[in-house]
């Protein structure tokens, strides 16, 4: 769809822009005439006022055949030039579609390419870390060979979260993902989230989760888990070690807030805007401790726009930077989820004792 609309637009403006030149060649061939008729027409009644009174004499002076002559080269000049420059119009039209296209072209393939060997990838990485897994139960007690396999295993897992944000984003530019909306139990939701980051990250951060009793949700999971994941990924990056980070949740206006205060050095007010660009990273690259590529709060912003939500970034009151989530949607009531939920474990029920009878 993209590279359709571009060809359209791009055969408008061509057609415009040679309707256009055709039009203002028209005025200024039409200018020229009537600047010759006019100047035939005062020389000729100078003429008049010098008392001849023969007109046919006039068109036989040598005025007139100057001022003809000067036309008929000013015709030719314009012609001439008219020719030359439509040439050079179309052939720079057809340099740029044919650069342009093959533009296009080449980025539709890269990201063609980026799926698939990210599609590649993940197989065999899976495979690793599955054997890492095996190996890490196989192996008991031995201190050494543990934190080796326990190091594997977690870069293992940041290459396939750095896998995941690249085929994301190919998918996202290729606007090939669809929201699929479910009921989402945030608090068990976002408990696991943490847990799993701090594992990931060693501990080497106290994650403080501040949510509402109970909230149930409709949206999409992966999408709620990707833009949580992201922003917590950033915060244990760039917050201050040992340093608290704040993951606030709750319901407001029919809509879910989610807060996430880091105590870092903060964002810059001129980085705040750039840093949900694509590949945009804070600071110098040769200087930058912090591992990533720059995907992950770009991947948060198109992601919430699917969602309708809205991301801002604050300057922390205690130091750092907060994270500001807002996701329009709907609430389920609790009363009824419980209901639905003793509902199924009954149906659960009756089916084991069927199956028990049979």
């Amino acid at each position: 769809m993209p590279g359709k609309n571009l060809k359209w637009l791009f055969y408008t403006l061509v057609v415009y822009t040679i309707l256009a030149f055709v039009w203002w060649g028209y005025l200024i061939w039409d200018k020229n005439d009537e600047a010759y008729h006019l100047a035939v027409e005062n020389a000729r009644l100078e003429y008049l006022l010098s008392g001849e009174t023969n007109t046919d004499i006039f068109y036989e002076s040598e005025q007139y055949s100057q001022l003809s002559s000067r036309h008929k080269r000013q015709r030719l000049m314009i012609a001439g030039e008219g020719i030359v420059l439509f040439v050079l119009l179309i052939l720079g039209i057809w340099r740029l579609k044919t650069t342009l296209f093959r533009e296009v072209e080449m980025a539709r393939r890269q990201k063609n390419f980026l799926m698939s060997v990210t599609h590649e990838l993940k197989s065999p990485l899976a495979s690793i870390k599955l054997g890492l897994e095996t190996l890490s139960r196989l192996i008991k007690g031995e201190e050494k060979e543990q934190k080796l396999i326990q190091s594997n295993l977690k870069e293992s897992d940041r290459l396939a979260s750095l896998i995941d944000n690249i085929l994301l984003t190919a998918r996202l530019d290729n606007k090939a993902f669809n929201p699929e909306i479910e009921k989402v139990e945030i608090n068990s939701l976002f408990k696991q989230i943490v847990t799993n980051l701090s594992e990931q990250y060693r501990y080497s951060h106290d994650v403080e989760l501040s949510a509402d009793s109970v909230l149930v949700f409709y949206t999409d999971k992966q999408i709620l888990i990707s833009v949580v994941t992201n922003i917590l990924e950033n915060a244990h990056k760039y917050a201050d070690k040992g340093s608290e980070i704040l993951l606030k949740v709750f319901q407001k206006n029919e809509a879910l807030h989610i807060e996430i205060s880091d105590r870092g050095q903060g964002i810059p007010d001129v980085e705040k805007k750039k840093i949900f660009e694509k590949f945009y990273r804070v600071g110098n690259e040769n200087t930058r401790k912090a591992k990533g590529t720059g995907l992950g709060l770009f991947l948060v912003k198109e992601m919430l726009k699917l969602l309708n939500g809205q991301i801002k970034v604050e300057d922390n009151s205690e130091g750092g930077t907060t994270f500001k989530v807002v996701i329009p949607g709907k609430f389920a009531n609790i009363a009824d989820s419980n209901k639905e939920e003793l509902k199924n474990k009954q149906l659960d029920y009756e089916a084991q004792n069927s199956n028990s009878r049979g």
